[in-house]
């Protein structure tokens, strides 16, 4: 999947600008099409920037705790009880 020239919080903040002036308008200043901003709504919506923020930073920390529990539950068990043995 492409990347994308924007983070979410610029992407709320474009949101936010489209609240005051037309779709179309803001869409020309930030070189981007009216259905991008469309698509930014169904998927960013009501948020406001700090909440952007606070959703990805847990959705990271769900990633990591995933993949903790994942290499973990790798380990067989006797391996486990012998590393942690003195």
């Amino acid at each position: 999947m492409k990347e994308s020239r924007f983070s979410e919080e610029q992407m709320v903040s474009i949101l936010r600008e489209e609240d005051r002036l037309p779709v179309a308008q803001v869409a020309r200043t930030h070189g981007i099409s009216d259905q991008t901003i469309y698509n930014w709504r169904r998927s960013f919506g009501g948020m406001t920037i700090n909440e952007v923020r606070l959703s990805s930073r847990a959705i990271n920390a769900l990633t990591a705790s995933l993949m903790v529990t994942a290499w973990t539950s790798s380990i067989p068990e006797w391996r486990r009880l012998q590393q942690s043995a003195p």
